[in-house]
């Protein structure tokens, strides 16, 4: 302005005393010269971030099968009835079910029956097992018994036998030859031998070849018994022995596999029945499945609710809950919500995440009545990104009674949040500043020199300085 008064001060003079017209001196660009002071001003920031209501006190009606999947719809109440605890909400037609249970059941019955006379047989089988045992053991028992019985006294006692035989044989050829030498010489001493004492001679020499026959006879046959008889004898029993040793070693094996046998099919029908009753508590689980209620007081809401959003049985549409027709099993058939239980989801783009922090308090303003107003608290602001790059937030609501229920899970809001207030923040005109490489902020002294500052909140056309510039000092409008 100075500038300006002083070139009309310099022309009107000249032009009044008649003094030679001269060129006057080339004037800054007025858009590139123009200053403006680093001002204090009050700061107020509010962020405003999109939100969606939710409950947070829910109980899901979910299809936990088992395995049964035929779950054809029979009733259903409409979606926003309040129910009570234990009120039937959805059942399902259950001709199918009931008749598979009793199948089942009747199958289950039969196999534990089954399993019941198995464990029969196979007591049965130990116990004749363990008799079996027993009487090969008494058997190889008595089969060494007999032929150490043998070794010890049999044979010896047999061998002494033939040694008494011998000399019985040699008695009788000894008393036969005596009785003949009195004869003869009884006989010998009369000068006259009688007819009646030669006969007597002759038996008595006839049994004295006849000892001495039999005695020759008993050499032989002793000789034989030894030589043969007993040696075949000892062969014989040992070679029994080892024979009923190797039988009863074959049967210590045989035995145990009709045991083990009947032991395994035991230890089958056990698990047939396991599988058997395990199947038939599944599906009388299934069953309750028919006619369920609702686990808590609350409204209905179709399908299930995925971070605020509602999403159908099927995970697409609500649509498929239609009388007559089949719902997939293993999915939410409704949630039960409590609408005094209610909060406020909202994601923060990551760039924003650094202003919000739980404590922070808020208004929330419905998009279907502005007129509603939601006094909301931060309480939670998650850590990991989401997979749009944003971060959980979750807001709840103070002192609010939601009367008539003006208010319920599904709505969507705008949330105004009081980031920063200042009572003196410099500020200056966003179009003074400037940064060549995007991350450096600078502004431009009135004598050209470049400022290094750090910036703070903007507002409108101003954004607040909070390094590198004091208030009052003054700077160019359009930075060169």
């Amino acid at each position: 302005m100075r500038l300006i008064l002083c070139l009309f001060i310099t022309f009107g003079c000249g032009a009044a005393f008649g003094s030679p017209q001269e060129t006057p001196t080339e004037v800054p660009d007025k858009v590139t010269s123009e200053t403006v002071v680093a001002e204090v001003r009050p700061l107020v920031v509010y962020e405003t971030l999109e939100g969606v209501v939710e409950a947070s006190n829910t109980a899901e009606v979910e299809l936990e099968s088992n395995g049964w999947t035929d779950f054809e719809l029979e009733t259903l109440v409409p979606q926003g009835k309040r129910v009570n605890k234990g009120d039937l909400v959805v059942s399902f037609q259950s001709e199918g079910i009931e008749k598979a249970y009793r199948s089942l059941e009747f199958e289950h019955r039969q196999r534990v029956a089954d399993l019941a006379v198995q464990k029969l047989k196979t007591e049965q089988a130990i116990q004749k097992y363990e008799l079996a045992v027993a009487i090969a053991k008494r058997e190889m028992e008595n089969a060494s018994e007999d032929h150490q019985y043998y070794l010890d006294v049999e044979r010896p006692q047999r061998l002494k036998d033939l040694e008494w035989s011998l000399k019985t044989s040699e008695y009788s050829l000894e008393y036969a030859r005596e009785e003949l030498d009195q004869l003869m010489q009884m006989y010998n001493e009369d000068e006259l031998t009688e007819e009646s004492e030669k006969i007597v001679l002759k038996r008595a020499q006839r049994g004295l070849e006849s000892a001495e026959r039999n005695l020759a006879r008993r050499k032989m046959s002793i000789q034989q018994t030894r030589d043969v008889d007993i040696p075949r004898d000892d062969f014989s029993k040992k070679n029994a022995l080892e024979q009923k040793s190797l039988s009863f070693a074959l049967t210590m094996l045989e035995l145990p596999f009709e045991k083990d046998k009947s032991e395994t099919d035991l230890l089958k029908a056990e698990m047939v029945v396991r599988d058997s009753n395990k199947k038939l508590e599944e599906l009388g689980s299934d069953r309750k499945l028919m006619a369920m209620a609702a686990p808590m007081t609350g409204i209905v809401y179709y399908g299930r609710c995925v971070k605020g959003k509602w999403t159908g049985v099927t995970g697409t549409s609500t649509r498929s809950l239609e009388i007559g027709k089949k719902v997939p099993s293993n999915k939410v058939v409704m949630t039960i919500i409590d609408p005094a239980s209610l909060v406020i989801r909202t994601m923060i783009p990551e760039d924003k995440l650094y202003l919000i922090r739980p404590g922070m308090v808020g208004v929330g303003v419905l998009k279907s009545d502005p007129q509603v107003k939601l006094d909301a608290t931060v309480t939670s602001v998650g850590t990991i990104p989401s997979a749009s790059g944003t971060f959980e937030c979750l807001l709840s609501l103070k002192d609010f009674a939601n009367e008539g229920e003006k208010v319920m899970p599904g709505m969507h809001c705008k949330v105004a949040m009081k980031v920063s207030e200042k009572e003196a923040a410099v500020m200056i005109p966003k179009g003074s500043v400037y940064s060549d490489d995007g991350i450096q902020q600078f502004v431009t002294l009135p004598g050209g020199q470049p400022r290094k500052v750090e910036l703070g909140f903007d507002k409108g056309d101003s954004v607040e300085v909070v390094g590198g510039l004091k208030a009052g000092e003054k700077i160019l409008k359009t930075p060169r």
